[in-house]
């Protein structure tokens, strides 16, 4: 667990677009996997989101943990929360099971860096970190999408977020990003399913992740029903014209989703990933 360069630059871009740090929880104690010079340099791309004298607390700073990058950002009380305190976590607990009540609404960010995949009750999970936002605050994630199998239990797709921070649950997605794993990626924004009425599909060769940005707008009871998935919701239903319009990525298969082009019958593969531009727009 830990943030690069990518996951150093979303924690700087969620400040940018008003995130408050005030009070941050880590769901496993995050490590810093970048220079220090490196993260300087991206923290002055983000004028204004650091706190006076960050440059110094960095300098000052050994990086093998978090922390102290997350109050340049401005938190003032910096937690974590593990199985175990091998890590120095200053809440110890088993997310297969549910978090004690004292917990619930005391933070203002949840930060996943890429924790929750590995914890094998994944509704509990989502559900505890989801109560300890306080309503106004956010939960961060950076999150493994395709070609991690193996890396833990799960791997996720947009639609899995895009239904469980919802308003049912007290939520509301702000902002989802995909990048592929590798240096100077670039960002695409994605979209909803049920905004483009279609499954959001990719197939690639990377390494890829999605960043999410989601808001606890209400104090709701949280998963009192699981979320299904929007084009059958769709379908059973009978909702008429919103429902989902193709399945482009599943009908389309490997090729639409993995290679640019097959070059007519010439058949010469690349790896360069084909985004479809109905889900999925660069940002950076």
């Amino acid at each position: 667990m830990g943030l690069d360069a990518n996951g150093s630059r979303f924690l700087l871009h969620a400040r940018s677009t008003g995130v408050k740090f005030d009070s941050t929880l880590m769901i496993g104690r995050q490590d810093l996997h970048i220079r220090k010079s490196d993260l300087l340099s991206l923290m002055h791309e983000y004028p204004g989101c650091c706190v006076d004298g960050a440059d110094g607390i960095i300098g000052k700073s050994n990086c093998s943990y978090a922390d102290d990058f997350l109050r340049c950002l401005g938190a003032v009380t910096v937690d974590s929360l593990d199985h175990s305190s091998f890590e120095g976590a200053a809440i110890c607990h088993d997310l297969n099971e549910p978090i004690s009540d004292q917990y619930h609404g005391r933070y203002d960010v949840v930060l996943d860096g890429g924790s929750l995949e590995h914890v094998f009750d994944i509704r509990q999970a989502f559900r505890n970190c989801m109560q300890l936002v306080r309503a106004g605050g956010h939960y961060l994630g950076i999150t493994p999408a395709n070609n991690f199998m193996g890396h833990g239990f799960y791997q996720f797709s947009p639609e899995f977020y895009f239904r469980l921070f919802s308003e049912p649950n007290g939520f509301e997605m702000q902002t989802m990003i995909l990048f592929e794993h590798r240096r100077n990626s670039a960002w695409y924004e994605v979209r909803s399913p049920t905004e483009v009425r279609s499954r959001v599909s990719l197939k690639n060769f990377e390494r890829t992740y999605l960043l999410v940005i989601a808001r606890r707008v209400a104090d709701k009871p949280i998963l009192l029903s699981p979320p299904q998935q929007s084009d059958y919701e769709a379908a059973w239903h009978g909702v008429g014209d919103k429902a989902p319009i193709r399945h482009l990525g599943d009908e389309a298969g490997f090729v639409a989703g993995t290679i640019e082009q097959l070059k007519r019958f010439g058949c010469r593969l690349t790896r360069r990933t084909y985004f479809e531009p109905l889900y999925f727009r660069r940002i950076r």
